[in-house]
Order: C-alpha cells, then sequence, then structure tokens
C-alpha cells in the first residue's frame, strides 16, 4: 500500500532487482496504477512471465508519472 498511496509523497524511484514473479509484480502494477509519484521503475533480473507482463502493461497504460521503465532480462523458468 506504501506504493499505492504513497502519502508522504517521496518515492520517486523503485528498483525491484530481487528474483519476483507474478504473483509480485501484478501487486506492483496494481499500485502504480494509483501511485503519482514514481518516475522511474526497474524490473531487470526477475522471473516475471506473460501474466506479470500483462499487469505492468495495463498499469503503464494508466500511469501518468512513470517515465523511465527498465523491463530487460526477464526470464521465467
Amino acid at each position: 500500500t506504501a506504493l499505492k498511496n504513497n502519502e508522504v509523497n517521496t518515492l520517486t524511484s523503485l528498483d525491484l532487482g530481487a528474483p519476483i514473479g507474478d504473483a509480485e509484480v501484478q501487486a506492483i502494477a496494481a499500485a502504480l496504477k494509483e501511485n503519482k509519484t514514481l518516475t522511474s521503475l526497474d524490473l531487470r533480473g526477475n522471473k516475471i512471465g506473460p501474466a506479470g507482463a500483462q499487469a505492468i502493461a495495463a498499469a503503464l497504460k494508466k500511469n501518468k508519472t512513470l517515465t523511465n521503465a527498465n523491463k530487460g532480462l526477464n526470464f521465467k523458468h
């Protein structure tokens, strides 16, 4: 909920280089639809599959503040 509400308006960059998968990315995507301060999101090096990728794509259509999203080298085994 911190990413979704970000009531103190301080979070502008988020690096998620930990091995997260579709479930975590879907939760992040839901928050991104509401977030109004994040400008940079790094999802490199995760295990994001089709469901997670679709969730992020839908969130990016709604989010108007994110200007830099790095999604490179995500493989789900």
